[in-house]
């Protein structure tokens, strides 16, 4: 009996070193940024898909509208949907090609 315990205890101790051992695998976080500081134009590598309806509601400003005096959190530009002016079921996509 006393072999066994020890044989036991020999294979925990052999196992959880094995575990311990084993490099840690971390998924990458990509994170996209985008200033929009493109005078004012879609930036290169930006596109804007009209879902729903006609006209481009998405446009880059230095200052908001309605309501106006919101300013860009970074730099001098933004992007903006004119929410206030599109008609029901007017749908844009701002998206990165």
């Amino acid at each position: 009996m006393k072999n066994v315990t020890k044989m036991l205890t020999m294979l925990l101790l052999v196992f959880a070193t094995a575990f311990m051992l084993v490099p840690k695998v971390s998924a990458q976080t990509v994170v996209l940024t985008e200033s929009f500081e493109n005078g004012g134009v879609i930036p290169a590598g930006w596109a804007v898909d009209n879902v729903s309806g006609t006209t481009n509601w998405v446009s880059f400003v230095a200052t908001s509208t309605n309501p106006a005096g919101i300013v860009p959190f970074n730099g001098t530009w933004m992007g903006r949907f004119n929410s206030y002016s599109a008609a029901t079921g007017q749908v844009n996509r701002l998206k990165r090609t």
